[in-house]
């Protein structure tokens, strides 16, 4: 925040103007003028003209000097650990000038489209796992946060079923615990493929010696 103000003195009613490097601020137009949430762009020479009936005055300049601030981590990201197909949610609180950038990384490779100050994991695997780290910066310079390792739980073996179709559509999975059962199949789960050969896994299935599988495409 800067605040300038002008007294004069003369017949009344005084009018004012204020200037930013000679041109005319919009509404800026009392005896004090308050700037706040100050940028690089409010810096320069602030006058102000005063004017009644008999004439007017610009006042001597006031220089208005903007440094900006670097930024703080305030608040590093936490170590996680999580299971298999979990969520998991990273987060940095900083400070300094704005706007602030932020840009997560694993393992020293930048993550595309990780530019908010949480990044989240929506379904932790091994290819997840890691070291992340998130670099904030701003016209003022740059700071690396700690590093915040990922570390999954005992890891599982699962069964997987590769699906292969048009994007977007939708396939219900089902399941057998049993092959003498072929009647007996029961929906484990409804998905539209996200992409033209998918990987779905199940979950469940460390818990049942053996299971069967089928993709059946629906409407």
């Amino acid at each position: 925040m800067a605040t300038f103000t002008a007294v004069a003195s003369g017949t009344a009613p005084l009018t004012y103007q204020w200037r930013l490097n000679g041109a005319n601020l919009p509404g800026l137009t009392s005896s004090s003028i308050t700037l706040n949430n100050v940028q690089p762009l409010n810096a320069g020479q602030y006058t102000v003209v005063v004017s009644n009936v008999a004439g007017s005055i610009t006042s001597a300049p006031a220089t208005l000097t903007v440094v900006l601030a670097p930024p703080s981590i305030t608040l590093q990201p936490q170590h996680q650990t999580a299971g298999f197909g979990d969520a998991v949610i990273f987060g940095v609180t900083a400070t300094g000038s704005e706007p602030l950038r932020y840009q997560w990384q694993l393992n020293g490779v930048a993550i595309p489209n990780a530019n908010s100050s949480t990044f989240t994991v929506s379904s932790a695997a091994p290819a997840q796992a890691g070291t992340y780290t998130v670099e904030v910066s701003n016209s003022a310079g740059s700071k690396v946060s700690s590093p915040a390792t990922l570390s999954l739980l005992g890891l599982q073996m699962y069964a997987g079923l590769t699906i292969v179709g048009k994007a977007g559509a939708n396939y219900r999975i089902d399941f057998l615990n049993d092959v003498k059962s072929a009647n007996n199949w029961v929906t484990l789960s409804n998905i539209a493929l996200p992409s033209s050969t998918h990987l779905f896994f199940d979950l469940d299935s460390p818990n049942w010696p053996r299971r069967f599988y089928r993709a059946v495409l629906t409407p």
